[in-house]
């Protein structure tokens, strides 16, 4: 089977290979995952690395925007049952 695209690494820029290939059927569609990595397992682990830690920093960004919507939701109820408690 011949490349259809390239898959370079983020880091040195290598032509990335195929680790592992999966076919799974989700609802009716097939759906194909390709996982890829760098030949050079050195610089694999270290974009391993640093995909973690951005996956973590997004997780942290997501966290605080759902508490501070809650913090927002909050300030908005009691907000609201000031102005109803002053027309009565």
């Amino acid at each position: 089977m011949t490349d259809r695209y390239t898959n370079l690494c983020i880091r040195c820029g290598k032509q990335r290979m195929v680790v592992k290939t999966k076919k799974e059927y989700i609802n009716s569609s097939l759906v194909q995952t390709t996982i890829m990595a760098c030949p050079d397992s050195a610089c694999q682990k270290i974009v391993d690395q640093m995909l973690r830690k951005e996956k973590m920093l997004r997780e942290k960004i997501i966290v605080n925007q759902e508490r501070e919507k809650k913090l927002r939701d909050r300030r908005r109820s009691r907000g609201r049952k000031k102005s109803t408690e002053d027309k009565k």
